[in-house]
């Protein structure tokens, strides 16, 4: 056989078996086969590695001749125990290339003597009219054959064999092992052609995969972002035929972080989508879209599923949460330690969005509160004093009939003023929300 067939034949058959082993081929394991390819004929110097290596093949030649020892199985083994230390893919890419020349020789007339030391020919098939001579046209002929297999092995290599039967099939649950199979160092797309359940709009074209939300159900996004839920039982999208159209090599990175005094600002300096759970401030008016897919669930209680920073008001602040992060960069979340909620009570906050307050410090003022009792205070005394003008003071504990009336409302009136003192805040903090019921502190 020429170098070209060898080549040829041993890297189509090294290509068939790393597919359906399930792995991937790497170009130097390619080349490292088209080497073991050629090394049998180094016992000639008649052939290629054999002018490359003229010193060893001329004595090879005279000592053993040309298809000896060198085209058996035992001298193959040598090559492959003398790279098996540094790595075992690469001492088996040229074992199957030095054993692809092997099995191509013995297509020939003259055989080889596979089992040496045994002394035995073999050959195959064993009629000689059916073999090929070197150089002829029948191998002309299978070489042609052998070179047009060669791109499609390398393209199935490179897919692998049940991904092309995955994209010839077309449906869902193929997807979704393709999916589970690549998702993991991958970002992966899918080509949908279907309809929107709701409208019974069109749907076709390719959309990024962003989460497996059962054994047949997948969460795909469009080019905009919006999320949709792709699956034949009840889901936004019906697909009528679904594959992996490609994929993007990518590592990912998943961080927990606590959104625990989290507000809009915060949210939107995490780079990804979220998942969690989440107490908030204020309750959440929960959508109900036709065709997106919902990702906050709740009120006050929240389910957060493949959310964007995006998706949430712009006046959220959260209590208390926890969610993951997906995202492709490593980072570093801010964290804080906790929320407090001051109730203003009906006084005149004297802080603002963004302030930063210290322990102790007046926060909500309640002086106005308090000279609005006091007036109402006197208005009382005023008018139990004109009533009973032989009261000298004003003492609850003598009034008797109608004037019991008058001393409910001032005792009340008297507690009310011991109340309202100024609100301080509670420890060192920021200022995330002031409204006329409440300001919200997140303390450091």
């Amino acid at each position: 056989m020429t170098v070209a067939t060898h080549v040829v034949f041993s890297n189509v058959l090294y290509l068939s078996t790393m597919t359906l082993a399930g792995a991937k081929v790497s170009p130097v394991e390619l080349s490292l086969c088209s080497l073991g390819s050629l090394l049998p004929d180094i016992d000639t110097t008649k052939s290629f590695i054999g002018r490359v290596l003229f010193p060893i093949s001329t004595v090879l030649e005279k000592k053993i001749g040309h298809r000896g020892v060198t085209h058996s199985l035992l001298f193959s083994s040598i090559f492959f125990f003398a790279l098996l230390p540094f790595s075992f893919r690469m001492a088996l890419a040229l074992w199957i290339g030095y054993v692809g020349h092997l099995l191509a020789d013995m297509i020939t007339i003259s055989g080889v003597p596979l089992f040496y030391p045994a002394n035995y020919i073999c050959v195959m098939p064993g009629n000689d009219d059916y073999r090929v001579r070197t150089g002829s046209w029948k191998e002309f002929v299978l070489l042609g054959v052998l070179a047009s297999l060669f791109l499609p092995a390398l393209r199935l290599n490179a897919v692998s064999i049940e991904r092309t039967l995955h994209k010839t099939f077309k449906n869902m649950s193929s997807a979704v092992a393709d999916y589970n199979k690549l998702a993991g160092n991958n970002r992966v797309f899918l080509h949908i052609e279907g309809y929107f359940q709701h409208t019974q709009g069109k749907v076709l074209g390719e959309y990024e995969v962003v989460a497996r939300l059962d054994e047949n159900t997948l969460l795909v996004q469009d080019e905009e972002g919006n999320l949709y839920s792709v699956g034949r039982k009840s889901e936004k999208i019906y697909p009528v035929k679904v594959y992996v159209s490609r994929y993007e090599p990518v590592r990912w990175h998943s961080v927990v972080v606590d959104l625990t005094g989290y507000t809009k600002k915060d949210i939107l300096t995490l780079p990804g989508r979220l998942v969690g759970t989440g107490e908030l401030l204020d309750p959440y008016t929960e959508k109900d879209p036709l065709v997106f897919y919902d990702t906050i669930k709740g009120s006050e209680n929240i389910q957060i599923l493949w959310a964007k920073p995006e998706d949430f008001p712009d006046d959220v602040v959260f209590l208390h949460g926890k969610v993951a992060v997906r995202t492709t960069e490593p980072f570093q979340p801010e964290k804080f330690s906790c929320v407090r909620v001051y109730e203003t009570g009906g006084g005149m906050p004297l802080v603002k969005v963004g302030d930063q307050v210290k322990r102790g410090e007046v926060i909500i003022s309640k002086k106005r509160q308090r000279e609005i009792t006091k007036m109402k205070i006197e208005k009382v005394e005023k008018e139990m004093k004109f009533t009973y003008p032989d009261l000298k003071t004003v003492d609850v504990e003598k009034y008797s009939g109608d004037r019991k009336e008058l001393s409910r409302q001032l005792e009340e009136l008297y507690n009310e003023l011991l109340s309202l003192e100024d609100v301080t805040a509670m420890g060192d903090g920021e200022v995330i929300r002031v409204d006329g019921k409440r300001v919200v502190i997140r303390e450091k």
